[in-house]
């Protein structure tokens, strides 16, 4: 699991340094992947994390930009928070 989180890390990553206003249509679907492993992972609260900010994603790549470049940073740092939150439990379980 330690690998997974990984990999969403890498693409939280990316976007951070790509801009969250560049994001584009293929960072959604990479994202949706994310949610429907974490799924599967058993991760809901994860999953469901993942799923709002492809959601809001999805609003800003093809919607009014201005009105939701907000509600996308603030759902992409929920994510964020929530997996340094799990890479810091999984280093004190080590």
């Amino acid at each position: 699991m330690e690998e997974w989180i990984g990999h969403v890390n890498d693409w939280l990553e990316r976007i951070l340094l790509k801009g969250i206003g560049q994001l584009d249509v293929e960072d959604v679907k990479q994202l949706e992947e994310l949610s429907h492993q974490a799924k599967k992972l058993n991760m809901d609260f994860l999953a469901e994390l993942l799923t709002h900010l492809a959601v809001e994603g999805r609003r800003y790549v093809w919607g009014d930009v201005q009105a939701n470049l907000a509600a996308l940073a603030q759902s992409y740092f929920y994510v964020c928070q929530y997996i340094q939150l799990l890479t810091e439990s999984d280093g004190q379980e080590s």
